[in-house]
């Protein structure tokens, strides 16, 4: 954020023509620039920018602009702005634990490398502020296969294509459902790989295999490595 302000205000000095040490107040202003930025309640940084026009520009003068820098970086300030002016009010939410990645319109997701039991996986991504996670879309698969891509493997067996996902039937068979009670057929994305699923009462957690983006049912007492999420 320094550095913003520095190249705004170079670009300004530059405009006007001259330094700090030949301004005279007494000379008219012809534009003001004003930049405010807050770190508001929700936790987002806001900045506004406003742009005044003065009384006119002579041919047979020098212009002048005004500049103001107000710039709040405290966590706790209340009295800026929560939205810019034309967007929606800003969502108040909780930024999930460090590594997680934000992936534009979706949400914050992290990888975990480590393979863990579908329960124990659970309880990590509620103990970082994140759920596990939950496949809605093929992009949303596409983005998961990019940052799987980028991970070591810390398993070298045929588990390392595979990932845990928020699904379950362990309460129902073959009434798959997500970890917020809401079916499989809701979440927008159920590509079973194939013949899957089949493993009847034995396996009621779900797996994502990555490269392909197929679904399948596997022992929840297996250790995988597992996806958490934080949705927007």
């Amino acid at each position: 954020m320094a550095c913003l302000w520095y190249l705004l205000l170079s670009v300004v000095m530059y405009a006007v023509g001259g330094s700090a040490s030949e301004c005279d107040p007494s000379r008219a202003v012809d534009l003001k620039l004003s930049i405010k930025s807050r770190l508001n309640e929700t936790g987002h940084l806001v900045a506004q920018v406003k742009l005044e026009d003065g009384s006119g520009m002579l041919e047979d003068k020098k212009n002048y602009w005004e500049v103001d820098f107000d710039h709040d970086k405290s966590c706790s300030s209340v009295s800026g702005p929560k939205s810019l002016p034309g967007n929606s009010e800003l969502p108040k939410r909780d930024i999930p634990g460090p590594f997680y990645e934000l992936i534009q319109n979706m949400g914050y997701y992290k990888l975990h490398n480590e393979p863990r039991k579908w329960f124990e996986a659970k309880y990590i991504c509620q103990k970082e502020g994140a759920h596990l996670g939950i496949i809605n879309s093929q992009i949303e698969a596409h983005y998961v296969k990019e940052m799987w891509n980028r991970l070591p493997k810390l398993v070298s067996d045929w588990r390392k294509a595979y990932i845990f996902l928020g699904l379950t039937d362990a309460r129902i068979e073959k009434h798959w459902e997500t970890i917020f009670d809401q079916p499989l057929e809701k979440t927008g994305y159920y590509k079973w790989g194939r013949n899957e699923p089949n493993g009847g009462t034995k396996q009621n957690c779900m797996v994502l295999h990555v490269d392909s983006g197929d679904l399948a049912d596997a022992t929840c007492d297996q250790e995988y490595p597992f996806l958490c999420e934080n949705t927007l």
